[in-house]
C-alpha cells in the first residue's frame, strides 16, 4: 500500500471531491479567512474560529489553552463542546507532567499526535502549537475519532494552515483597524473560481518549496515546464524565469526508455526510475525521478519529483570497490594460508638438511638458496594476509612520532639523496594501539611509492596531528566513525594520479610501474593493515600536483608502557619435556615433529582434535606443552585446548596459525596473554618459542 502523502500537489484538489462534511469544513474555513472582527481577544471571536476545527468530521472535541505572558503558565480559554472543559483541563495538566506539551512546542512538524494511556483511555489527541516567529501563543488540543494516519490525504495541510491563521489572528489583535479595512478586499479575492485558484497556487507554492525534493510541473500537451519548486531550481542551477516555459527535454537526457513522452507513455500511476539531468553548468548529474499524472488548472500535467543521487552513486561505487577488495582478499588469504603450510615444510626440511650436511658440502649451498627463496615467498604470503586482513596483529600502545623517528634512517636510505624528507610532528600527539611492525610496513610502502613518483627528486613530507571526527565529517564520509583520531599525512611533490588511477590503487596486483618493477601489493597491503587496525585511509591527488595520503588511526587513552627488555634467544634452545603436537597437514606435522625431536623433546603427534584427546586420555605421564594449529577440520585449536586442560592441567598451550577468524584471535587481534607463533616459521624460531612458553609461569588463558 502506498504511504499517504499529505503534501501531494494533487491532494488538495482530490479533497474538494470528498463528502459534504468536508465541504462544510472548507466553506467555514474560507469564510473565516477574513481579519479579526471587533478586535481584541473576545471570547465569541475565538469560539467562532474553533468552530472551524469542530467542523472536521474526525474531531470529537477541542480545547484552546493560551499562554499567560505574566506568569508563563497555560490557561484554559475555550472548549467545544463546553462539556469537554473539565476533562480537557485535567488532561492538559497530565500532558504537562508527561512532558507531552513540551514535545509539542519543540516539534518542527507543526503538530504532535498522542495516543493516550494512563488515564487517557484510548483517546487520540492532536496537539497544534499556536506560534508566530519567536513567540508561543498557546496550544489547541483536539480529540479525534481516528488516528491521523487514517485521515484523507490533503486534510492535514489545511488544518495546519488554519492553525497558523488562528495564531496570526490572535497575535495581530492590535491591528484590528487595519484588518477591518482589508476585510472587504479579502472577501472579494476568495469569491469566484479564479480567486480560489490563485489562493491555491500560493498554498501549493508554500508546500512545494517546503520539501527537499525537486518538483517540476510539465504540461502534457506543450511539454513545457509550467512550475518548479525551490529545490528543483537549486539542484539544476537555474532561475525560475529561465525554467518556466522551456521544453522539458532541454534539461534531461534523451532516454527513449525512461522519457514519459517517448518511452512508456503517460503513466496513470507513479513511476520511479533513475535518470539524469543537465545543470546550468553543463554538468550531467544522476537523479531518482518519480513521474505521476495530474490535472492542474484544468490542464493535464506531469508532476516530476526528483532527488540528486550523486552522493549515493559515489557511496555505491565505494561499496562495490570494498566488496571487490573483500572478495579478492578472501581468495588471497585462503591461498596464503595453504601456501604457508607448504613453505613451513620446505623451510623445515631445508634446516634439517643443512644441519646434516655441513657448510663444506656443495649441496649445502643449494639447500641454503632454496631456504632463501622460501623466505622470500613467505614475505609475499604476509602481504597477501595483510591484504585480506587475516594476518595476526600484535597491537601495542605506540607513539607514532617515536615510530617515525626510529624508522627515519631507513627511510633516508630508501629515498636517496635527491629527495628531501620533511617531518612535521605534533609535539602533543596522542597515542595509538597498533602493531608496530605492520605500521612500519605501511610507512615503508608509502615511502617507496612516493620515491617512485619522484624520479627527478622532490619532497616527501610526513605530518602527524590530533584530530576529532565530528558528525558533519561522518555525514560526508559515512564509513568513518566519529571520535578522536591520530592523523598521519604523507605528501609528495611527484607526478600525481588521475581519477581513473585513484579508483584502482588499492586493488591487489594493480600497478603503474613497468614490467618486473612492482608486485602491485604495496598499497593494497597498506589498505588491509589500516582497515584491520580500525583505521581509515583517503587519497588526494592530481596529475602534476603530487599526492597526499591521509591515514586516520583511533586515538587511545591508554598509557604508554615502558619497553620490555628483550632477551636474546639461545642459539639452540633444547629441552626434554613432552609435547603434544596437533597439526592436520601431514608433511608439516612430520617436519615440526622431527625438528622438536632433534632438540631433545619427546613428541606425541595427532592429525586432529579427536585424535589428540584420545592420546591425552591414554597418556598417563605429564604433557608439558600442547602445540596446536588454530584452524583444523572438526574441533579447532581453542576447543581442543579447553578439553585437554582438565585432563592434563599441567600442560601449557602454544597456538600456531597463518591466519584465523577464530575466537583465539578476535578480529585478528592477538590476546596479549596467549602464546602464539605465526606461520611460516623456521625450526629455530619454533624451538625458541617452545622454550619460552615452557619456561613461562603456568597461566591458562580464556579466549
Amino acid at each position: 500500500m502506498e504511504p499517504i502523502n499529505y503534501f501531494s500537489p494533487s491532494a488538495l484538489e482530490n479533497l474538494i471531491g470528498q463528502s459534504s462534511s468536508w465541504h462544510h469544513f472548507l466553506d467555514k474555513m474560507v469564510l473565516n479567512l477574513n481579519p479579526v472582527q471587533n478586535g481584541g481577544m473576545e471570547h465569541d471571536f475565538i469560539s467562532s474560529q474553533l468552530e472551524i476545527f469542530q467542523a472536521l468530521p474526525h474531531c470529537q472535541s477541542l480545547s484552546l489553552f493560551l499562554l499567560n505572558r505574566g506568569n508563563f503558565e497555560f490557561e484554559h480559554h475555550t472548549s467545544l463542546p463546553p462539556l469537554a472543559e473539565s476533562w480537557s483541563q485535567k488532561q492538559f495538566l497530565s500532558l504537562i507532567d508527561k512532558k507531552v506539551i513540551a514535545s509539542a512546542l519543540n516539534t518542527k512538524e507543526g503538530f504532535l499526535t498522542y495516543y493516550g494511556s494512563n488515564g487517557l483511555g484510548d483517546k487520540k489527541l492532536l496537539l497544534l502549537p499556536l506560534e508566530v516567529p519567536e513567540e508561543i501563543l498557546g496550544i489547541l488540543l483536539m480529540v479525534l475519532d481516528r488516528p491521523l494516519e487514517m485521515w484523507e490525504a490533503g486534510l492535514l495541510p489545511l488544518v495546519l494552515l488554519q492553525t497558523r491563521q488562528l495564531a496570526l489572528m490572535i497575535h495581530n489583535k492590535a491591528l484590528d483597524h487595519q484588518i477591518k479595512q482589508n476585510e472587504a478586499l479579502l472577501r472579494q479575492k476568495i469569491v469566484g473560481r479564479t480567486q480560489n485558484l490563485e489562493q491555491a497556487k500560493r498554498e501549493l507554492k508554500t508546500i512545494l518549496d517546503s520539501v527537499k525534493t525537486g518538483i517540476l510541473i510539465i504540461d502534457q500537451e506543450t511539454r513545457q515546464i509550467t512550475n518548479a519548486n525551490k529545490t528543483a531550481l537549486e539542484i539544476m542551477g537555474y532561475t525560475k524565469e529561465a525554467i518556466l516555459g522551456a521544453p522539458c527535454g532541454t534539461f534531461c537526457l534523451k532516454d527513449e526508455n525512461t522519457c514519459p513522452f517517448t518511452g512508456s507513455g503517460l503513466m496513470e500511476k507513479p513511476n520511479h526510475f533513475e535518470s539524469s539531468l543537465t545543470k546550468s553548468s553543463g554538468e550531467e548529474i544522476p537523479i531518482l525521478k518519480t513521474v505521476a499524472s495530474a490535472v492542474i488548472g484544468g490542464r493535464p500535467c506531469l508532476v516530476e519529483s526528483f532527488v540528486d543521487i550523486s552522493e549515493r552513486k559515489h557511496l555505491e561505487h565505494q561499496f562495490h570497490q570494498s566488496q571487490k577488495l573483500e572478495a579478492i582478499g578472501r581468495l588471497a588469504g585462503g591461498v596464503a594460508h595453504d601456501f604457508n603450510n607448504l613453505l613451513m615444510a620446505i623451510m623445515g626440511y631445508c634446516d634439517l638438511t643443512m644441519i646434516g650436511l655441513g657448510k663444506d658440502v656443495p649441496q649445502y649451498h643449494y639447500v641454503e638458496e632454496i631456504e632463501k627463496a622460501a623466505d622470500r615467498a613467505s614475505s609475499l604470503t604476509r602481504q597477501l594476509l595483510a591484504l585480506s586482513r587475516r594476518q595476526v596483529l600484535q597491537p601495542k600502545i605506540l607513539d607514532l612520532n617515536q615510530v617515525l623517528s626510529e624508522i627515519k634512517k631507513m627511510l633516508l636510505r630508501v629515498i636517496g639523496e635527491d629527495i628531501e624528507l620533511i617531518a612535521r610532528l605534533a609535539p602533543d600527539l596522542g597515542l595509538i594501539k597498533a602493531d608496530k611492525g605492520q605500521l612500519e610496513q605501511v610507512i615503508m610502502n608509502l615511502t617507496v611509492n612516493a620515491r617512485d613518483a619522484m624520479p627527478e627528486g622532490g619532497k616527501l613530507i610526513f605530518e602527524t596531528s590530533n584530530v576529532e571526527i565530528d558528525e558533519e565529517y561522518h555525514h560526508r564520509h559515512p564509513v568513518v566513525t566519529p571520535g578522536p583520531y591520530i592523523l598521519l599525512t604523507v605528501s609528495d611533490t611527484g607526478e600525481g594520479m588521475d581519477k581513473e588511477t585513484q579508483a584502482h590503487i588499492f586493488e591487489p596486483f594493480f600497478t603503474t610501474k613497468g614490467l618486473g618493477k612492482g608486485t602491485g601489493l604495496g598499497l593494497s597491503t597498506v589498505y588491509g593493515i589500516i582497515k584491520q587496525s580500525n583505521g581509515f585511509i583517503w587519497v588526494y591527488s592530481e596529475c602534476g600536483k603530487g599526492t597526499t595520503i591521509k591515514i586516520f588511526l583511533p586515538r587511545t587513552q591508554e598509557s604508554l608502557l615502558a619497553s620490555e627488555k628483550m632477551l636474546e634467544p639461545m642459539s639452540s634452545p633444547l629441552g626434554s619435556e613432552t609435547i603434544l603436537l596437533i597439526e592436520d597437514e601431514p608433511m608439516l606435522r612430520t617436519a615440526i615433529k622431527e625438528g622438536l625431536e632433534m632438540n631433545g623433546y619427546a613428541v606425541l603427534d595427532a592429525s586432529n582434535g579427536d585424535e589428540a584427546l584420545l592420546i591425552a586420555q591414554r597418556y598417563s605421564n605429564p604433557i608439558h606443552l600442547v602445540l596446536t594449529d588454530v584452524v583444523m577440520p572438526g574441533r579447532n585449536g581453542r576447543e581442543v585446548a579447553e578439553q585437554l586442560t582438565p585432563i592434563h592441567p599441567e600442560a601449557k598451550i602454544l597456538y600456531m596459525s597463518g591466519y584465523t577468524n577464530d575466537a583465539v584471535i578476535r578480529h585478528g587481534l592477538l590476546n596479549e596473554q596467549t602464546a602464539f607463533l605465526q606461520k611460516p616459521f623456521t625450526p629455530k624460531a619454533l624451538a625458541c618459542k617452545v622454550r619460552e612458553t615452557l619456561d613461562h609461569p603456568v597461566q591458562h588463558q580464556t579466549v
